[in-house]
């Protein structure tokens, strides 16, 4: 891994939620997983079932494929400073599975998963 020195004079940020990273340097390995649940209803009573449950929705044991590359990459890195310079950073948020990141990487591997539920109350008469 390329090692070179992060210098930032400002960074500001608000947020960092859900499973994102603020990383200033080097790293080897960068992993983050965000899974969510995201119920909209229409009123403000919950029922008794467990639609909140991981399990019950394949989008949270689905196994994503990992592509493979089978070409040759041939890369040629000319760094003609060794510090990396952050004069001033203002981020507003980072959030669900993300990364700020000054400074060098070997592997980064970022995923979220988000099930929306709409629910609504179904009236027995027919009448809206």
């Amino acid at each position: 891994m390329l090692r070179r020195t992060s210098h930032v004079k400002l960074l500001t940020v608000n947020n960092v939620v859900f499973s994102s990273t603020l990383q200033i340097g080097d790293s080897q390995f960068v992993d983050s997983t965000s899974h969510a649940i995201a119920i909209l209803q229409e009123h403000n009573h919950f029922s008794p079932l467990n639609e909140d449950e991981f399990n019950l929705h394949p989008i949270f044991y689905y196994q994503s494929p990992c592509p493979v590359i089978y070409e040759d990459v041939k890369m040629d890195t000319i760094n003609d400073n060794p510090k990396i310079n952050v004069r001033t950073l203002d981020i507003l948020a980072a959030s669900t599975s993300s990364l700020i990141h000054i400074g060098n990487s070997d592997h980064i591997r970022m995923s979220n998963r988000l099930k929306n539920l709409l629910k609504y109350d179904k009236n027995p008469d027919g009448d809206d």
